[in-house]
């Protein structure tokens, strides 16, 4: 697990993505307030869980020195 995603939850309403909200609805540990979009009775899941999802993503991006994100 990351550190600096341990213990934190996020709901299926945070997302837009129709897969997402679905994985995160049937792999839910429990259900209740949201600390991200302020939802109040959500299925939460580990931000951890999801990591994994959003590294891949991640990897499609360079880092730049640029102050407007341009590469180069």
């Amino acid at each position: 697990m990351y550190w600096h995603t341990a213990g934190k939850q996020c709901c299926a309403e945070c997302f837009q993505h129709p897969w997402l909200r679905q994985h995160v609805e049937n792999n839910s540990s429990q259900r209740g307030p949201c600390p991200y979009c302020d939802g109040e009775n959500g299925a939460l899941i580990d931000v951890a869980a999801l990591s994994g999802y959003f590294a891949n993503l991640i990897l499609m991006y360079s880092r730049t020195n640029s102050e407007r994100g341009e590469i180069g």
